[in-house]
């Protein structure tokens, strides 16, 4: 590992203790909040592996994968919920509000928390099959979820 990508593991790592202690600083016991502290907690847990060069387990897989549908609900629910503030943003926007900098937020941890999920599973090839029924499955209980939440 390069000092680089050492210290930018730091840097991530201090990151998401800093946002992590605000959270629960200003927590009002909101399910948000909980589920956004479990997000943040696995993706702690990624980068700490990857700075020690510990190894991936299928628990692990497991509950990365939980973290990455949390994420994706949790920005489903601030574009739902915060439609003016989020108006025009896009992966990568330059944060001009809160709702922008927490959507940067969201959409990098799920986009680094699947290509942990993708390196692991390249890992199993012949597991490739149940590995997309299980994110067949997921995909169509969240679409049940949105669909039933758009229903009057």
């Amino acid at each position: 590992m390069t000092t680089q990508t050492k210290d930018t593991l730091d840097l991530k790592i201090d990151s998401v203790k800093a946002i992590t202690r605000k959270i629960l600083e200003d927590a009002t016991g909101a399910d948000e909040a909980d589920t956004m502290l479990d997000v943040l907690e696995q993706y702690e847990y990624m980068l700490l592996r990857q700075k020690l060069l510990m190894v991936t387990t299928f628990d692990d897989l497991a509950d990365i994968k939980q973290a990455i549908r949390d994420a994706g609900c949790l920005l489903v629910d601030l574009g739902r919920d915060e439609q003016e503030l989020m108006a025009g943003w896009y992966h990568g926007a330059s944060p001009k509000n809160l709702a922008y900098a927490v959507a940067n937020l969201l959409s990098r941890i799920i986009l680094e928390l699947s290509g942990a999920v993708n390196e692991f599973e390249s890992a199993y090839p012949a597991l490739k099959p149940a590995f997309d029924a299980e994110r067949r499955h997921h995909a169509k209980l969240l679409q049940d979820k949105l669909d039933k939440e758009e229903q009057p």
